[in-house]
């Protein structure tokens, strides 16, 4: 078994972590918020995000001033690094 209690176990390089979530096409996304409702659309936390990771591919660059914003998919969704091509293995923030 998969103790999913324990964070390190969800990792997708691992193991098979999609088998025991539901597919992101069943999710009512009208019952979650907009990216924009959360952190993720924060400068200051995503600056640092980006600063301390170096995770340039999961972070948009907006406006004159450069704004750091996280990069969403369907509005709702940020994907890890190691999910990023491969989506469907994986769980989103």
């Amino acid at each position: 078994g998969l103790s999913l209690d324990f964070y390190r176990e969800l990792n997708a390089s691992w193991n098979d972590v999609k088998r025991y979530f539901a597919d992101l096409d069943s999710v009512d996304k009208s019952r979650l918020r907009f990216c924009n409702g959360t952190l993720l659309m924060d400068p200051v936390e995503m600056g640092i995000y980006a600063e301390m990771t170096g995770d340039l591919d999961g972070v948009v660059f907006e406006g004159a001033g450069g704004s750091v914003v996280a990069k969403c998919w369907q509005n709702h969704f940020w994907y890890a690094p190691a999910c990023r091509q491969s989506p469907s293995r994986c769980w989103p923030f």
